[in-house]
């Protein structure tokens, strides 16, 4: 499955701005056999009120190519393959 994300924290993990969005994610994501998320690079490290899934649910991220490396780094570190593209 691909997503997009409203935010995305390494130690958070994905969030949402929007509380009723939650609880469908959440199943999109229990159904995904992999999950790839798709963002923009100003929306790593972010948090929003409404947390949706941890980043070990995360197999793969699609962002962009001017990421700061330790921003990258953190997300790696945590297994996930990151894809600047």
């Amino acid at each position: 499955m691909f997503t997009g994300v409203c935010a995305i924290h390494p130690e958070i993990g994905i969030s949402s701005l929007h509380f009723d969005e939650v609880p469908l994610k959440q199943a999109m994501f229990d159904s995904a056999a992999q999950v790839i998320a798709v963002t923009t690079a100003d929306k790593l490290g972010a948090m929003e009120p409404f947390v949706v899934v941890p980043c070990n649910r995360l197999q793969r991220m699609l962002t962009e190519q001017q990421v700061a490396s330790g921003d990258i780094e953190d997300y790696r570190r945590l297994g996930i393959e990151v894809v600047q593209i």
